[in-house]
């Protein structure tokens, strides 16, 4: 007896069914009835979770960070903001193996911000997070760094700052005259004090690899979000 049906294996991957054979294509309207564990159905309820940017806590109200700005230090016209900024001798930072191989912390100029809970500018739509930062995670997986208010150095009378992107531009315009554009990686140029008493820039957050220390933040972090995505 002969069949017009043929039987071959299909795997669900990247949102769409592949064959195990090259040589299958399938017509538009093609339909089959497959049969597959329950355990590898996700409902309606998780995928909506799965959607859903997942926010942690990173730091807590009144976290110091630093700023690195390209500021010679031979330039004097600076001198009236001395004491606002200082240079990598004064920390301790991490081994530059953590850094961008273009970014040589020793030739910046470092600026320390806090964040805070001030008052939020009025334009603001939305109120702002409380003065901690936090780690957002997308459904892609993709890390991105956010904070409510930040408190600048009172002496440079600046406005109050809509994010740390922000905060670095006001920075930046204000001590680095000669560039014409004053935006900057915050991930590469910010730096955040980890457990072992080490400055690292804010990129380490988005590294899930673990620190020697199971109690830094980062470590920390990713321990968590490994729990939530496992739930």
């Amino acid at each position: 007896m002969t069949t017009n049906t043929r039987k071959f294996k299909v795997v669900y991957k990247n949102g769409a069914w592949h064959t195990d054979s090259e040589d299958i294509a399938f017509i538009d309207g093609t339909s089959a009835e497959i049969n597959v564990d329950k355990l590898m159905l996700i409902t309606q309820e998780q995928t909506e979770k799965f959607r859903k940017p997942r926010k942690f806590k990173v730091f807590e109200e009144g976290t110091k960070l630093l700023v690195a700005l390209k500021i010679p230090q031979e330039v004097a016209c600076l001198d009236k903001y001395k004491g606002v900024y200082s240079y990598s001798g004064e920390y301790s930072f991490a081994e530059y193996g953590h850094f961008s191989r273009y970014f040589n912390v020793a030739n910046y100029a470092l600026i320390c911000i806090e964040l805070t809970k001030a008052a939020p500018p009025k334009y603001l739509k939305k109120p702002p997070l409380d003065g901690a930062g936090w780690f957002v995670l997308d459904k892609a997986g993709k890390g991105t760094f956010t904070c409510g208010a930040i408190k600048l150095p009172e002496s440079l009378d600046l406005s109050i700052p809509r994010s740390l992107n922000h905060a670095y531009t006001l920075l930046s315009e204000l001590f680095e005259t000669n560039r014409q554009s004053h935006t900057g990686n915050i991930y590469k140029q910010v730096f955040y004090k980890e457990s072992d008493e080490q400055w690292y820039p804010l990129d380490k957050l988005r590294n899930p690899i673990k620190l020697d220390n199971d109690t830094c933040i980062v470590s920390r972090l990713w321990a968590n979000i490994k729990i939530v995505k496992n739930s």
